[in-house]
């Protein structure tokens, strides 16, 4: 059952990264920074679709793997409210650092 969900998700991922760049990217322009632009755009959505991937695999295993449990306690857990509250600040952060060093440099 998780080989065939893995596989499934595989070929999403593969068929949403083939038409990324050519039914959902940005046009081509003619402006000075309109590389760096272009560059960041596809990175971003590749990384914000590997996230959106990663994170829909990890839900469906749980959700397949514990559907017989009817007791699972994830209240008041210091440690996964941190981390959920961290990994999206990181994340911000680290997709806002291009857009500085561009924004300095011009």
């Amino acid at each position: 059952m998780f080989r065939y969900f893995y596989r499934m998700a595989l070929v999403f991922f593969v068929a949403l990264m083939g038409c990324a760049t050519q039914a959902i990217s940005m046009p081509h322009s003619m402006t000075f920074n309109s590389p760096f632009n272009y560059m960041t755009h596809l990175v971003l959505l590749y990384v914000c679709s590997g996230i959106t991937i990663i994170i829909f695999a990890v839900l469906m295993t749980t959700l397949l793997k514990h559907r017989h449990f009817n007791k699972i306690h994830f209240h008041q857990h210091l440690g996964l409210e941190i981390l959920w509250t961290t990994i999206p600040f990181l994340i911000v952060i680290v997709l806002a650092i291009p857009a500085m060093i561009e924004l300095i440099q011009r």
